[in-house]
């Protein structure tokens, strides 16, 4: 059991190799490689492998396309999601998986923007069965129209969706529904013929509390824990 950093294509990874590798490979974008650490020590055996993917400007490579900012004083989001994913599966993905191994389950899942994303990429890509989206984005400008027109690219796949039960509990309008909008698109999800078996669940706190725990509970649900 061990960690392995790699660049590829400009972009640093942090990998985690359990001590008998499974069939499941966990992507989760991070602002920093040490969030993998975090996560990873919240587990007792962790049986999994799981690859850090370190994203230097959120606002930039995680949103799918343009939209103005959440907040007063930042900068509008600038959309290049599509862009990142590309780069991802051409470049970083196969050099995580020259060390890894090719899985029979890849995944990723991700926190806030790192949420919307891991959805968007599952939609997406049907290299893709399991995803993550903890407290994620979904009040993103757009997103929700835009999800429940379509099913995802897998012929198949798991989805969990988690948010905090405070989160909801802000000023910011765009953000006071963000549950309500997890929960159409997980029925949406769920209601695709058996494709897809998504959750959804609320958690204690608001949007900065009990990052480990969340993702925790995340990928115990993907890996069915």
């Amino acid at each position: 059991m061990g960690y392995t950093d790699i660049n590829a294509g400009g972009i640093h990874a942090r990998i985690f190799l359990p001590e008998q590798i499974g069939d499941t490979l966990i992507y989760m974008p991070v602002s920093d490689a040490g969030d993998l650490d975090r996560i990873i020590g919240s587990f007792s055996d962790p049986s999994f492998t799981a690859a850090a993917v370190v994203c230097d400007d959120w606002d930039s490579l995680l949103t799918p396309w343009p939209a103005p900012a959440a907040f007063r004083g930042r900068p509008d989001f600038s959309g290049n999601a599509d862009a990142f994913l590309e780069k991802l599966f051409s470049e970083v993905f196969p050099a995580v998986e020259e060390i890894t191994g090719t899985p029979e389950f890849r995944g990723m899942a991700g926190y806030s923007l790192a949420g919307l994303f891991s959805l968007y990429a599952f939609y997406k890509r049907d290299g893709l069965k399991l995803c993550g989206c903890v407290s994620g984005s979904v009040w993103y400008d757009g997103f929700e129209d835009w999800a429940l027109e379509r099913l995802p690219a897998a012929e198949s796949g798991s989805i969990f969706f988690s948010l905090g039960n405070r989160e909801e509990k802000v000023r910011n309008v765009r953000m006071q529904h963000t549950g309500e909008m997890m929960k159409k698109i997980a029925e949406h999800l769920n209601s695709s013929e058996d494709r897809f078996e998504a959750s959804f669940r609320y958690t204690s706190g608001t949007h900065f509390d009990g990052y480990e725990d969340r993702m925790h509970e995340c990928i115990s649900w993907l890996i069915g824990e």
